[in-house]
């Protein structure tokens, strides 16, 4: 079993064993049994194995974090009416709305009630002052990414959207474990730093597959952001490399999207026929490999960040 899976498998037996005793027990069991990547919570892991090699995994952040993250999946589906989460229905959609966002709101108490229970002692108080400012961070990254589906964004605007609503959680989380970890501050922040970047890098993949990936594995609608109105890495390259002609169709076309979800097809074979997929791949992965780059400057083992590294610009899902 690889690393990265040992840390899932227990950050999922923990969460597993946590005792709600709260009305939401089968509706945070419908959350949180729905799959995922758990990757929040692996980072938790790994920032932690980076620096402490022996003592027991900081499991009460590391499910913190999980709950944290899935709080702003059940809002964000309701706000984005989402059809699908991880190839089932959105919790608003399994329940109501408001038990959703009830359900929602019991998730952000409940991460902060096992983080301030976590046994390790390390940095405590700085460990909740980074989830703190991850949690706001992530609200706001949702407010802009709302207000971009009425006031379309320049690209880097829409770079910074992602630092914040994905990114900010992803270092947060790497954050959180180096600190239980007691590693030094200069350390921390190098690759704080660099996991910031990674996880811009894993929002621009996420878009990418919004589109071109396989439904199934994605475990979304196609082109959910497209229908939604939001102008992605899938815009942007679409404006750079599309001939005048073809570039006024799929203007018009994604535009059409909102009302007629017939367009995610045109659309979809448009830029595919003109190769903008392969564009959007060249630019991942040349961010990767400054990311891969990056790591040679690290005093520590770098093999568990370049692998996960790897599995990320790999994945389809």
């Amino acid at each position: 079993m690889s690393e990265f899976a040992q840390y899932k498998e227990a950050v999922e037996d923990f969460l597993e064993s946590l005792p709600w005793n709260s009305c939401f027990d089968s509706l945070f069991a419908y959350v949180l049994q729905n799959g995922g990547k758990r990757l929040r919570p692996i980072l938790v892991c790994l920032g932690y194995r980076l620096f402490e090699k022996s003592a027991p995994l900081p499991l009460y952040s590391a499910a913190a974090i999980e709950l944290l993250h899935n709080f702003t999946l059940v809002h964000d589906d309701w706000m984005d009416k989402a059809l699908l989460r991880r190839g089932k229905l959105p919790l608003y959609k399994h329940t109501q709305p408001e038990i959703a966002i009830l359900t929602g709101d019991a998730l952000f108490a409940f991460a902060y009630w096992y983080l301030l229970q976590d046994p390790i002692k390390n940095a405590k108080e700085e460990r909740l002052k980074v989830f703190t400012e991850a949690a706001i961070k992530v609200c706001e990254g949702q407010y802009w990414d709302l207000y971009y589906i009425h006031h379309p964004p320049k690209e880097r605007e829409y770079l910074e959207m992602i630092k914040l609503k994905t990114a900010a959680l992803l270092k947060a989380s790497v954050h959180i474990g180096a600190l239980a970890a007691n590693a030094s501050k200069k350390v921390i922040a190098s690759l704080v730093q660099w996991c910031e970047a990674l996880g811009i890098l894993f929002q621009l993949q996420d878009d990418y597959l919004d589109l071109f990936s396989d439904k199934k594995a994605f475990g979304k609608e196609r082109g959910g952001d497209i229908i939604e109105g939001k102008r992605t890495i899938i815009w942007f390259t679409a404006q750079k490399h599309l001939p005048e002609k073809e570039r006024q169709t799929f203007q018009y076309l994604y535009e059409r999207a909102p009302r007629d979800e017939a367009a995610i097809e045109e659309i979809f074979h448009l830029l595919k026929n003109h190769g903008i997929d392969r564009h959007i791949i060249k630019t991942l992965q040349k961010k990767a490999l400054y990311l891969e780059q990056q790591l040679k400057n690290f005093p520590f083992d770098t093999a568990p960040l370049k692998t996960l590294l790897n599995y990320l610009i790999n994945r389809q899902q």
